[in-house]
């Protein structure tokens, strides 16, 4: 081949090469615009994501070394009630509110009562940057703190709220909780998940490890709530469960771990009320509760595992083997499958197993066909006989 024509043919190669890789799209030769673009908005995002983080932390820090010096020099008989300054606030409102708080504590059988009890309204904006504070807080705005202040235990809980709407707030509360303690007297919830606190002490560092972790939830259900949700009939909380699995878009294990778990397997029950994956607190929540002394930040939990009944598992474990083993569970300073069944005498998995059948029926094992479709599937079946009877019936009279 002449040298002239080497060279043609070398270009024309050249050439078809240079437009197929301007053709192809950014991802055939590496990120690319698209790819880089994408690349910044992931690290932009998980930068804010650390910003939120470490404000929401901060803020903590700096409410728990206000709040718990409050509530020990304050507190009238173990307890002390604390809200914003604001012109608006009347004393009467003070004082209601007080005697209600006052009333739901009086009620306890307190085994231990060193432990401080405050309660508290928080403005969300406090010790916080405007544009960084979290409003979310003030819509879901329950957070829970434990410790120790100058060798006196506290459990405090926290409402989170819009200062600037605050005293309006009150006011409305106030009067439904008038309304209901007419109603029913022994409803009110103030506490949460201080309750155990409050009547059995500060709990064991392991145990307190595992609250922290998720595990708080089971200690923030009503007393009176639960009796009702005990006298539940049997098909209602079947249905219930059902309802709850096909419905709450539970993925991956988590979701094949519950079914395990109402299909009787222990070791699967057990993950789900130890294991810190399945406990699924928020992950920027729970990285604010391992940096700050808040131990719990509401309602930060992922959906619950076991249809809302887990919020009523402490109180379950009460009355089903005693406060005294109850209280030597909490303050155990064992691993909590060893504690619980050094005071409870049953292994956790176990137990749980039998809880969730005793609540919420069983979940069979294997693939199968639900009720309903058996049902549906033979009335189908039985509808087309009819009408193939009929049919033929008609075909003979013609």
């Amino acid at each position: 081949m002449a040298l002239g024509m080497r060279h043609w043919v070398a270009m024309l190669l050249l050439g078809a090469a240079t437009i197929t890789i301007w053709l192809l799209p950014p991802a055939g030769f590496g990120p690319g615009r698209r790819g880089g673009l994408e690349t910044v908005q992931t690290r932009a995002d998980a930068a804010s994501a650390d910003l939120r983080v470490a404000h929401g932390t901060l803020q903590r820090i700096r409410w728990a070394d206000s709040l718990p010096a409050l509530a020990v020099r304050t507190a009238q008989g173990k307890l002390a009630i604390g809200f914003p300054s604001h012109e608006d606030l009347q004393d009467e409102i003070r004082q209601a509110f007080h005697e209600y708080v006052r009333r739901e504590v009086d009620a306890l059988d307190r085994r231990d009562t060193r432990v401080t009890l405050g309660y508290f309204y928080q403005p969300f904006q406090h010790a916080g940057l405007p544009d960084l504070a979290d409003l979310r807080r003030a819509r879901d705005p329950k957070e829970t703190y434990v410790g120790s202040y100058e060798g006196q235990p506290y459990c405090l809980q926290v409402r989170v709220v819009d200062g600037t709407d605050f005293v309006p707030t009150l006011t409305r509360s106030l009067a439904s909780w008038e309304d209901l303690s007419r109603r029913d007297p022994d409803r009110s919830n103030f506490l949460a998940a201080c309750r155990p606190y409050a009547r059995f002490g500060l709990a064991g560092p392991k145990i307190q490890e595992w609250l922290e972790n998720g595990a708080m939830r089971f200690a923030s259900g009503s007393p009176r709530f639960f009796a009702q949700q005990g006298a539940a009939p049997w098909w209602m909380n079947r249905r219930r469960m059902s309802y709850w699995l096909t419905t709450q878009g539970y993925g991956g294990n988590r979701s094949l771990t519950i079914k395990k778990c109402m299909a009787g397997r222990a070791d699967a029950c057990l993950a789900l009320i130890t294991d810190p994956a399945h406990l699924s607190v928020n992950r920027e929540d729970q990285r604010i509760i391992d940096r700050s002394p808040v131990t719990s930040l509401g309602s930060s939990s992922a959906r619950s595992s076991f249809a809302g009944f887990d919020d009523y598992l402490f109180l379950d474990l009460e009355q089903e083997f005693g406060a005294d083993a109850f209280q030597r569970f909490w303050t155990s300073e064992q691993e909590v499958p060893v504690a619980f069944k050094q005071a409870f005498g049953v292994g956790l998995g176990a137990w749980t197993v039998s809880w969730v059948q005793r609540l919420m029926g069983t979940v069979e094992a294997g693939p199968h066909l639900p009720g309903s479709a058996i049902w549906l599937s033979l009335l189908t079946v039985s509808f087309l006989a009819g009408l193939g009877g009929l049919w033929a019936r008609r075909r003979q009279v013609a």
